[in-house]
């Protein structure tokens, strides 16, 4: 019997380091501010030929979520995971910056590319979602 899926969601990835990986399948895992997805949401995965929203989709991957863990992501703090704060430099968030395919592969590389993706960092509500 087939699962139907709750919402559907289109989502660009264009931090470089995490592309190839997501299309080989070894990143399954990915960090988005707010709170609109569930398990089971169903999620198209895309990249930009060039300039995003001025050029073509380069690539395509759809995709089930089977994980979504609410965060909370702060500048100063860190990342609040199951209502623990976790400091940049802990192992737990090394951890997460290691699945997301973030380089470097540290707490501190993963504050650097939600700062430079345009994530809000000022104690704000984030999931990471996994497929």
């Amino acid at each position: 019997m087939r699962r139907i899926t709750l919402k559907k969601f289109v989502l660009a990835i264009t931090y470089e380091p995490k592309i190839a990986a997501v299309l080989h399948g070894s990143c399954r895992q990915t960090i988005r501010r707010g709170d609109r997805f569930s398990e089971g949401d169903e999620v198209l995965f895309h990249g930009w030929e060039g300039t995003p929203y001025r050029t073509p989709w380069s690539w395509r991957k759809r995709v089930e979520l089977v994980d979504v863990e609410d965060v909370i992501i702060d500048d100063v703090r860190g990342v609040q995971l199951c209502g623990i704060w976790h400091g940049w430099g802990s192992d737990n968030v090394r951890t997460l910056a290691v699945l997301d395919h973030i380089n470097p592969p540290t707490g501190t590389g993963l504050r650097e590319a939600l700062n430079t993706l345009g994530s809000g960092m000022n104690y704000e509500r984030h999931q990471i979602i996994r497929w």
